[in-house]
């Protein structure tokens, strides 16, 4: 029997219980068919995700070490079921929407691509005309430009991954897809890739090439292709459920990077105890308990045991901050402000809350500052140790290589590309609408369709070839993507089987 205190977490419950969402006011543009006659449709949201193939390949995907550098290292589907574990939690003790929240998480990174992100900025340098297209004399125009991993999600479940002859994608809400886009920024930074003199360190030859950009490429890095699928999200599909997976996702990196730092053997134990240590040391959230229990820990020598206890320690310590500072936040600003006694006051007060709160939503839903500003400190100090060692840079230099080679490969010969590739250029290219697969001779005429097409430089074909040419990357694990690679690129002609 647990007969561990459970007052704090029963309080909170009390407090937050009223921001409880109903799966009937559920928002669903994208959705086509009814409701499940028993299941409600943010767990319908959530299986039907858990089913994807996408969802699955993402045991092949880096986390950050590549998943063929050992067994016990995150991937990112072991990330995945971390943050909807953690973010799971926290919004029980909310008094939130789970199945929402276990929807949001599971699709969160489904977007991502081989090599974690490196690939993913690999691709999106490609298609910002930043790298290889200017050798093929292809020029993506404004709405077709961009790739980041959370837009890409939009792409996989509202149109990639098939359910039905009747309508594209898996039909799931746009609560759900909202809160998959915005569990991380949807633009990207400025562009840190050119140098002081102007040329483009993307670049193969920093001699030639200049930045394709004006004035030292100030603009942020282009992502408009995804505005066909935003435009359709309706900002009342907002939930406080997807901020939860947002800080969910940032706890559960710092957890796992610190533990797969360990099992990596670049930092000991000791070196991170003390470097935690000191940046929490006066916060007000780093309590003498707190600092006892990291001591603790320490005394444990067995690394069996050790990385146990130093996972119950992170999670917990940054978990039980997080509830405790937004449910304060609730209370304060959501809960008294608009007198919600119920989920159907809140339901009525929806819009205004959004309209009211919109560019403050984020501040209420982070860690307090006092928190926040020690937790930049150790994620620094995880950056520079794990994110710049040479363990982590070496693959990140390997899999930009690879990301790299295998778009110029497949734009420089698109033939060799598989058929369900191809078959979906040339519906995104003609609209074509079918209610029967291509057959094998159909295909084989889009071949010489396609070479055709790719001599004559059209330029609406050209960008629809580069588009599928990254969906078809992105959708890769690791482990695929360098057999690939050996396919079109190596010694040994057995590799082609």
């Amino acid at each position: 029997m647990d007969t561990r205190n459970h007052r704090w977490e029963s309080a909170l419950v009390n407090v937050a219980k009223p921001l409880q969402a109903i799966d009937s006011k559920a928002n669903k543009v994208f959705c086509n068919n009814n409701s499940h006659y028993y299941r409600g449709n943010f767990q319908r949201d959530r299986d039907r995700i858990l089913y994807t193939t996408s969802f699955r390949r993402l045991i092949g995907k880096t986390q950050i070490f590549n998943v063929g550098m050992g067994e016990h290292y995150r991937n990112r589907l072991t990330h995945t079921l971390e943050v909807m574990q953690i973010a799971t939690t926290i919004s029980k003790c909310l008094g939130l929407n789970v199945e929402l929240t276990e929807a949001i998480a599971l699709g969160h990174d489904i977007g991502h691509t081989p090599f974690g992100h490196v690939g993913e900025r690999a691709l999106n340098y490609v298609m910002n005309n930043c790298d290889i297209l200017d050798k093929f004399g292809v020029e993506l125009i404004k709405g077709q430009k961009g790739f980041k991993h959370n837009l890409q999600a939009l792409r996989i479940l509202c149109n990639i991954e098939k359910k039905s002859r009747d309508y594209d994608g898996i039909d799931i809400t746009t609560d759900t897809l909202w809160g998959i886009i915005n569990h991380t920024d949807k633009k990207w930074e400025e562009c840190k890739k050119v140098s002081k003199d102007g040329l483009c360190l993307m670049r193969r030859d920093r001699q030639r090439f200049a930045c394709v950009y004006k004035n030292n490429c100030p603009a942020l890095q282009d992502v408009d292709f995804y505005e066909q699928y935003l435009n359709e999200i309706p900002t009342d599909s907002w939930s406080f459920e997807s901020y939860v997976v947002k800080y969910a996702d940032e706890i559960a990196q710092r957890h796992h990077d610190i533990e797969d730092g360990i099992i990596a053997e670049i930092f000991e134990p000791e070196s991170f105890a003390v470097e935690f240590d000191k940046a929490f040391q006066g916060a007000s959230c780093y309590q003498p308990r707190v600092k006892a229990e990291l001591e603790k820990l320490l005394a444990e020598k067995d690394i069996e045991y050790f990385l146990p206890l130093l996972s119950r320690f992170i999670v917990n310590f940054y978990v039980t901050n997080y509830i405790m500072s937004v449910a304060k936040n609730l209370k304060k600003d959501i809960i008294d402000k608009y007198s919600i006694k119920n989920s159907d006051d809140f339901y009525v007060n929806k819009d205004k809350i959004w309209e009211d709160n919109k560019d403050n939503l984020d501040d209420l839903m982070q860690f307090s500052e006092g928190f926040r500003q020690p937790d930049q400190k150790v994620k620094k100090l995880l950056e520079k140790r794990i994110i710049n060692s040479q363990k982590a840079q070496l693959m990140d230099g390997k899999g930009t290589f690879i990301v790299r080679n295998l778009f110029e490969a497949y734009l420089y010969t698109p033939n060799q590309l598989p058929d369900n590739i191809i078959t979906k250029l040339f519906t995104d290219y003609k609209k074509i609408k079918r209610s029967c697969p291509f057959s094998k001779y159909e295909i084989g005429g889009l071949r010489y369709d396609l070479e055709d097409q790719r001599i004559t430089k059209d330029s609406l074909f050209l960008s629809n070839l580069c588009r599928n040419i990254c969906d078809y990357i992105a959708s890769m694990t690791d482990r695929y993507a360098l057999k690939q690679y050996e396919k079109l690129y190596g010694s040994n002609i057995l590799s082609i089987k």
